[in-house]
């Protein structure tokens, strides 16, 4: 029996408000070749239901059950251990995909022997009459070299789910267990760095729904340290395997996420992101004599970072305040 061409992998939890809006467009493919892997995290809705009852009515649905809720990282390695394709694809379930997503970028892998492709994608927000089109480059299958200073620069999205990886790829790397953020910052470097050749379609077959409830943009404990290892991470990886890179950019956005962090025990205190503030408060002196490195970095972001290292006591009892204030101006800059 010939192997699908993709797997289709989906971690799915609570969502079943937004399950048939995906189902449908899984079911307008015009490749038919695939598999369709639902990874239920223990969803106290009718969400397994649910996949159960797609699975029953159509062949190329599977249907895997967590015995309790372990997050999106260990849900997508779950789908990972079943997946049969020649290629992975990663898609959430509140979001969409065009009709010919899979033929497209199934056929743009196979003829430009490609290990991993990336499409463009929408970015459709509930309150906003128009949706944003976000794509890296034009179809094209760039120089590796590039392309890893783009995806260090942030100009290349860590999203999984815009994308199709060669299913050789993932036998050696996971997603990190327990981060609750960012956890596609945590690998894709290393994806990417394992594949040959990564091909671009500047079209946009992804259409990413912007759920003001979502993990995305709500607050859950170890939110801000999940981001700030992610960065750390794929800094000290850029630092070892592409020194000659310029990783002024990744630098800020690690320095940022640190004091963000810290930024957010000093207000809650949570007891998890505890064992690693030291590795924190570490990250943020350490750029003490360094502030010529964070020149990529909004002004008010440096000017917490000088405030921090010139007294720590003051910043503590003062960040209260300061969020308070900034949030009330400007809250959508101050990250």
């Amino acid at each position: 029996m010939e192997s699908p061409h993709v797997s289709i992998i989906v971690p799915s939890y609570n969502v079943e408000k937004f399950l048939d809006r995906f189902f449908e467009s899984i079911l307008n493919q015009t490749c038919k070749n695939f598999e369709l892997i639902f990874v239920d995290d223990a969803s106290p809705d009718q969400t397994g239901k649910m996949c159960e009852e797609y699975a029953a009515r159509h062949d190329f649905v599977k249907v895997y059950h967590n015995e309790r809720n372990g997050g999106l990282s260990v849900a997508r390695n779950v789908g990972l251990e079943y997946a049969t394709g020649r290629y992975i694809s990663f898609v959430d379930p509140d979001d969409t995909v065009d009709a010919t997503f899979i033929e497209k970028m199934y056929t743009f892998a196979n003829q430009n022997n490609c290990d991993i492709v990336v499409c463009g994608r929408y970015e459709i927000y509930p309150k906003k009459p128009t949706d944003s089109f976000v794509h890296h480059f034009e179809t094209a299958v760039p120089e590796k070299k590039m392309i890893m200073q783009q995806l260090f620069d942030d100009n290349i999205g860590s999203h999984s789910c815009d994308k199709i990886f060669k299913r050789e790829l993932w036998s050696t790397k996971h997603f990190t267990p327990g981060r609750v953020y960012g956890e596609d910052i945590t690998v894709m470097h290393e994806i990417f760095d394992s594949a040959n050749r990564i091909g671009f379609i500047s079209e946009p077959l992804y259409h990413y729904y912007i759920n003001e409830a979502s993990l995305t943009s709500s607050y859950r404990p170890f939110k801000w340290m999940s981001l700030y290892l992610a960065f750390k991470e794929r800094l000290e990886f850029a630092e070892q395997k592409y020194p000659h890179a310029m990783l002024g950019k990744l630098t800020c956005y690690t320095v940022n996420y640190a004091r963000l962090t810290l930024d957010n025990y000093l207000l809650r205190r949570e007891s998890c992101d505890e064992p690693y503030m030291t590795e924190v408060i570490g990250r943020i002196k350490k750029q003490k004599r360094k502030t010529g490195q964070l020149s990529h970095m909004k002004w008010h972001n440096r000017l917490m970072i000088r405030y921090y290292n010139f007294s720590p006591f003051l910043y503590a009892r003062s960040i209260k305040l300061i969020h308070k204030i900034f949030y009330t101006l400007k809250s959508s800059e101050f990250s």
